[in-house]
């Protein structure tokens, strides 16, 4: 009996350990002996898109597919809902995440960043015509405009915050919003610079975003799991050298600051 019981233990411990080896996150060197880079993104545009033919398209997936490049590795995106992007990552499911994700504390205490490669932010459009008379941010905040923002947003608690004599009007969705600034409803509109950018190209008679930089800015970068230090290593390094040569800033230009890809994107 107790030798038949040491050989059940030993099964039952084999069992587990092969488990938990299945199930662990790889690391660094694990992921260049196994071949292939899995990067996790969820859909957000221009972030990431699906195309015509059913891939994924976007900057993101443009990113992605120069880092397993410069890796020597197959590239594996794995599309996930925007809240399932962490746990996955932190499950093993993934690699990495490769998905416009903004830099914070709460989440630094889940992953790892690498430094930051991109930014985005809060950002401000004007009708053209309402606002012609005003030239500085000061004039904008003296003002007694009507400013509109999405209701709960960042956009709603900055508008209260910067321009306390304008007429605040709250909407449910950007495209509202950016549809009452187009037909002069509202003069300002305070939201995603990304967004705001958009309707700009789309209606450039009419919209202007004039300041240069953002209200508020995030910065975007790659996740990898807490403790893998050789990881973040080597993408500080890529993210230095693809600024250098201006890799990124000319993907970020096609996709952040243009139209031309709303052609590749399915209906």
């Amino acid at each position: 009996m107790k030798v038949l019981l040491q050989g059940f233990m030993a099964i039952v411990i084999s069992l587990l350990l092969s488990s938990y080896s299945m199930a662990a996150p790889a690391s660094w060197q694990q992921i260049i002996a196994q071949g292939e880079l899995r990067v996790g993104l969820s859909l957000a545009t221009p972030w990431v898109m699906k195309g015509k033919d059913g891939s994924l398209i976007g900057s993101e997936p443009d990113i992605a597919s120069r880092l397993a490049q410069d890796m020597g590795l197959k590239l594996k995106l794995v599309e996930l809902p925007w809240e399932q992007l962490v746990p996955a990552l932190k499950q093993g499911r993934i690699d990495i995440i490769v998905s416009g994700l903004s830099i914070s504390p709460s989440l630094a205490m889940q992953v790892n960043f690498s430094h930051s490669y991109a930014e985005s932010g809060i950002g401000l459009a004007s009708h053209i015509a309402k606002t012609q008379n005003i030239s500085t941010m000061a004039d904008l905040q003296r003002a007694k405009l009507t400013m509109a923002a999405v209701a709960g947003s960042s956009g709603e608690v900055l508008s209260k915050r910067l321009f306390k004599n304008a007429k605040l009007k709250l909407f449910y969705s950007i495209k509202e919003a950016g549809l009452a600034l187009a037909q002069g409803e509202v003069d300002i509109l305070i939201g995603p610079s990304t967004e705001l950018r958009f309707l700009s190209l789309r209606n450039p008679d009419v919209i202007d975003q004039p300041l240069a930089t953002p209200l508020l800015n995030s910065y975007e970068a790659f996740a990898v799991r807490k403790g893998d230090h050789d990881f973040i290593n080597f993408l500080n390094a890529w993210i230095l050298s693809r600024k250098a040569d201006a890799w990124i800033d000319s993907s970020r230009y096609y996709w952040f600051q243009t139209l031309r890809w709303q052609e590749l994107v399915a209906p």
